[in-house]
């Protein structure tokens, strides 16, 4: 019995001493994984582009180009600074906290407030297309927005969609952006020593 209690113990012992180290490995490829992904897509960007300039679909080769050179920069697509995921790549416990977090994200995608979510976005993004003088596609748009929403009119849809995008103008708004919309601040430029006395 007491081999068994042994055995079991170093059993045990051995799996939770594995699953640590696996854990620590984990955090220390985090960042690599999210470099990986942040390539992945540039790339990707790289050949929508090409693809939508071969087709002359001006606005479409516009909005790609411009990703490849916001990931480039690093100004925008926050998600994949360091800075923004310190907590994450930091935390021993974050693949526990994903798999709650996994299955309401599973429960959510039949979700009727996920459905609706997705016709605003795309009622913004007809509104955007209109504003920039692509009337052909924000009609396009438009049309699917209603049809996402079970409006009756487009009248309708444009009104409730214009209601909502008055809303980024409310002070609340505004500062639930300045918290989510943290600008980065890149540091200066080291000054590079030419010779005694003087500085580049």
């Amino acid at each position: 019995m007491k081999k068994i209690i042994t055995f079991s113990g170093i059993f045990l012992g051995g799996i939770v001493v594995g699953a640590t180290l696996m854990n620590l490995l984990h955090m220390y490829v985090r960042p690599t994984y999210r470099e990986v992904i942040r390539t992945k897509l540039q790339t990707e960007q790289e050949f929508l582009a090409g693809r939508a300039t071969r087709q002359n679909d001006k606005l479409r080769a516009v909005l790609h180009r411009w990703n490849v050179v916001e990931l480039d920069s690093g100004e925008d697509f926050r998600v994949f600074r360091k800075e923004e995921n310190k907590d994450i790549d930091s935390s021993f416990l974050f693949p526990f906290h994903m798999v709650p977090l996994k299955f309401v994200a599973l429960s959510n995608r039949q979700d009727k407030g996920s459905h609706v979510l997705k016709a605003v976005n795309r009622g913004y993004f007809a509104a955007a297309l209109e504003a920039f003088g692509e009337n052909a596609e924000a009609a396009r748009q438009w049309e699917q927005t209603r049809n996402m929403l079970g409006r009756k009119s487009l009248e309708e849809t444009r009104k409730f969609i214009l209601s909502l995008l008055e809303q980024e103008k409310s002070d609340l708004y505004m500062q639930a952006e300045k918290k989510s919309v943290r600008r980065h601040k890149p540091s200066p430029p080291k000054k590079r020593e030419l010779g005694p006395g003087l500085h580049n």
